[in-house]
């Protein structure tokens, strides 16, 4: 604030300046309040002292003697426990803070961010960090503990973390390292807001950055890297490593992940990161689902009763109703109902079961009923590289048990999975595993208390698998296992090059196993797969289902119905303007029974890639290049946009390489050159080499 100097005339009355000033005072001093005062800068280091000792507000050591001194803190959590919003800590760069967990507090809702960084910002890269150049610039944040090395209290919001390496003692057998609105409900959630992790480093304990992939231990103490259970998350720029193998010296393995929203609510985005784990690199949903639609049940039978509350409810919805269900775990004590009649607050419902489904009884007089709740919403994963480095295996050795050839137990899952996410977006990102891997987009009512659970304008655009097996994507779009209401979509797979299938036991890989859907396009993709290109149940069938401008194989039979033909598993099925590979048994495939105007080369050769070999084996963004057409491609300028079919690989490496695709680019039948590579731009419990965006090597 700036100072007012006043300049009284030294003949006006005592009282009239009095009054004067304290007016003048209510003018130009504004009322502060608790979030609105004015920032501090605090500083931690191991040389520091006590509360005492130091004023925590100069960047120095504690001088050996005094109280009130200029010097910074010693203990991080000193710090955490004077934050106010908008304060800054400064932590020394090079200096290990260990705890047996620190909290990051709720200091009452903020309008500007407490930020926690290294006091050596200016040493960061502006791009990724990549851990052994960048490691000396940053603090360390450990815990000793099994408790997370940052937990955080509920309510908190409003946090930055930049520069920070955070990490486990490598000793003690814990969970997540980092934990962000764990035992939160779902009001706690929506507050926790504006959470950004920049430039971290975020590691099992067992590795560091001298050593980020080793082999052994295969046993790992923290299985898993970052939860956050909370509104508004961003991780950027960072490194998340090492989450793989067995719980500690058990023979367990760890459901491991790399970073993981069990319940949301959401935004959440990850970007510009690396991220490694073995069971799931990044995890959506498969936590509690809440709602603000909410009854207290009276008079209920297995087919109607009485709510205290009807606001939002209608006719076709499915609603949990808590029960006494003795037979099923307390967390799934919900009868599902489909509501089939409304009468003031009295309801008729039918109970509808899946897989799992307590037995039917009649749900509970004063429990809980509740209905049309939460989704994760508003997910966007860019630009990142998730990976399963090769020293954790590239082959699976026959059991039992099954491990890989480098002892890793077989826990490999997905590369990122969705139970639960509306208007999600998955863009320009690297995936690699050495043992084969999948996507998952399966909705889960995980416990029966959220009917409501769905995956809807889903968007997996540009991206590039390198290595998978069983299948690339498997989608069911409504849960088998308890009851959902919603069939999923629209779900969008466009753009994608899939190259190396690992079928380690000798099973051909599909394209995608779809079941239980609508709406889902599968649009201008190259995938050279030795599966079946889809795979479907006509008990479980998908609406709406179009496949177009792509490079497939039949598979060894074609598409794949159970229980029916493809016509009942994929009702309206639409196949126009693809390459369909013959790699039938007897090579005999008839291109004609597909529903729709392709082609069928003979085999891979005829379709005339630039050079597959070439692009299965790439270096560099600008090696993927052969797997584009030449000009006497049958797919040559044959997509119904006038491009080739199969990938647009100029749009693919401009959203690898991190800059904005062309909305139309124009297909060249020749290599494309080496683009420019763009540097970045800036709880539930649930049961490779290095690659920096915009290096030249891309692929371990």
């Amino acid at each position: 604030m700036r100072r007012v100097l006043i300049v009284w005339p030294l003949a006006l009355p005592t009282v009239f300046i009095s009054i004067s000033v304290v007016f003048l005072a209510l003018i130009i001093v504004p009322r502060l309040t608790p979030t609105q005062a004015v920032a501090s800068i605090w500083y931690v280091r191991n040389d520091g002292g006590t509360t005492t000792q130091c004023t925590g507000h100069t960047n120095a050591a504690y001088p050996g003697s005094g109280t009130g001194q200029a010097c910074a803190y010693s203990n991080f959590q000193d710090a955490l426990d004077a934050v106010a919003c908008g304060d800054t800590v400064n932590l020394k760069h090079g200096d290990t803070f260990t705890s047996a967990g620190f909290v990051i507090r709720n200091v009452g809702v903020c309008s500007s961010d407490i930020v926690i960084q290294t006091d050596d910002t200016a040493g960061l890269p502006t791009n990724r960090v990549n851990p052994p150049a960048a490691i000396s610039h940053m603090a360390t944040i450990k815990t000793s503990s099994s408790s997370p090395a940052i937990d955080t209290a509920v309510g908190a919001n409003h946090y930055q973390f930049i520069g920070l390496e955070v990490t486990d003692n490598g000793s003690t057998v814990g969970g997540d390292t980092w934990d962000i609105g764990t035992n939160t409900n779902r009001t706690d959630r929506i507050a926790m807001t504006n959470w950004l992790i920049d430039r971290c480093f975020v590691h099992a304990g067992e590795i560091s950055a001298g050593n980020l992939t080793p082999s052994t231990p295969v046993g790992r103490k923290f299985g898993r890297g970052i939860l956050a259970n909370v509104s508004n998350f961003t991780l950027q720029k960072s490194y998340v490593a090492g989450y793989a193998g067995k719980i500690g010296a058990t023979t367990e393995s760890w459901d491991s992940y790399g970073v993981a929203s069990p319940s949301g609510p959401g935004p959440l985005t990850v970007d510009d990161s690396y991220i490694e784990a073995q069971f799931n690199n990044i995890f959506i949903g498969g936590g509690i689902l809440q709602s603000a639609n909410t009854a207290t049940m009276s008079a209920m039978t297995t087919t109607s009763g009485t709510f205290s509350n009807v606001t939002n409810l209608a006719l076709g919805n499915m609603v949990a109703m808590a029960c006494a269900c003795p037979s099923v775990a307390a967390n799934e004590r919900w009868q599902v109902g489909t509501i089939t009649n409304i009468s003031g607050n009295n309801v008729s419902f039918t109970i509808t079961q899946g897989q799992f489904s307590p037995p039917i009884e009649a749900p509970s007089n004063g429990g809980t009923a509740q209905w049309n709740g939460d989704n994760i919403h508003d997910v966007t994963i860019t630009h990142n590289t998730l990976a399963k480095p090769d020293a954790w295996g590239t082959s699976m050795l026959h059991g039992p048990p099954e491990v890989t050839n480098t002892g890793f137990p077989n826990a490999y899952k997905s590369y990122v999975e969705f139970k639960s996410c509306v208007t999600c977006n998955v863009t320009g990102n690297m995936l690699y595993s050495g043992i084969g891997t999948a996507i998952a987009l399966t909705v889960r009512n995980q416990f029966g208390s959220f009917p409501w659970v769905a995956l809807q304008n889903v968007t997996f655009q540009s991206n590039l698998i390198n290595g998978y097996q069983n299948n690339v994507f498997g989608i069911q779009l409504q849960d088998n296992e308890r009851p959902s209401e919603p069939i999923g979509g629209p779900i969008t797979i466009f753009n994608n090059l899939v190259i190396n299938e690992r079928s380690n036991f000798g099973d051909s890989t599909a394209w995608v196993t779809l079941t239980r859907g609508n709406a889902v396009t599968l649009n201008h993709n190259t995938v050279i797969q030795t599966g079946n290109y889809l795979r479907g149940d006509a008990n479980t069938p998908t609406t709406n289902l179009t496949l177009k401008n792509s490079i497939l194989q039949t598979g060894l039979n074609g598409p794949f119905c159970d229980n029916g033909t493809i016509g009942t598993c994929y009702p309206a099925f639409v196949v126009s303007k693809s390459l369909m590979v013959d790699n039938t048994n007897d090579h005999a495939f008839n291109c004609g029974l597909l529903p729709g105007t392709n082609q069928c080369p003979a085999n891979v050769g005829a379709v005339l890639f630039v050079n597959l070999t070439n692009c299965q084996t790439f270096g560099t963004i600008a090696g993927l290049s052969g797997c584009a057409l030449q000009a006497g491609s049958p797919g040559h300028n044959y997509a119904d946009d006038g491009t080739d079919s199969g990938v647009n690989i100029t749009t693919l490496q401009a959203a690898l390489g991190g800059a904005s695709p062309t909305p139309t680019p124009t297909p060249t039948p020749t290599p494309t050159p080496t683009p420019t590579p763009t540097p970045g731009a800036g709880g539930t419990t649930v049961k490779g080499a290095t690659t920096i965006r915009g290096a030249a090597v891309i692929k371990p």
